[in-house]
């Protein structure tokens, strides 16, 4: 996201609000977690499609979280660009990942998500 100070912006409100997540339940809350949480973005901002009810109470509380998080904040942001940064994000979480929680630690020390943790709850 380097080369666009937007897209930069919008990238880290979603990290940050994955990392509130994940601050917010980390027994449950994984890289893969949070990889089908941007799967389900990318489905929704890119086909239009919802996820419809979730069985998972950790993935629909998630999805929900980053949704608001979106509405609050990037209201003004055309699909065709959250695609894009939802895609980046989504080979970042690929990258950055070797199981376990390793991309969220590492997002977590950029976005100081544990301190707003309790927004959640």
């Amino acid at each position: 996201m380097e080369s666009s100070e937007e897209k930069g912006g919008i990238s880290s409100i979603i990290e940050y609000t994955l990392a509130m997540i994940w601050n917010s339940d980390r027994r449950r809350v994984d890289d893969r977690t949070v990889l089908r949480l941007v799967e389900m973005l990318l489905d929704y901002y890119h086909f239009g499609e919802e996820p419809g009810e979730m069985k998972d109470q950790i993935l629909a509380v998630g999805y929900q979280a980053l949704l608001d998080e979106i509405a609050d904040e990037l209201d003004q942001v055309e699909p065709e660009k959250m695609v894009k940064v939802l895609g980046a994000v989504y080979r970042s979480i690929q990258r950055h990942s070797s199981g376990g929680t390793t991309y969220l630690q590492f997002i977590n020390r950029f976005t100081g998500g544990m301190y707003m943790a309790n927004e959640l709850e």
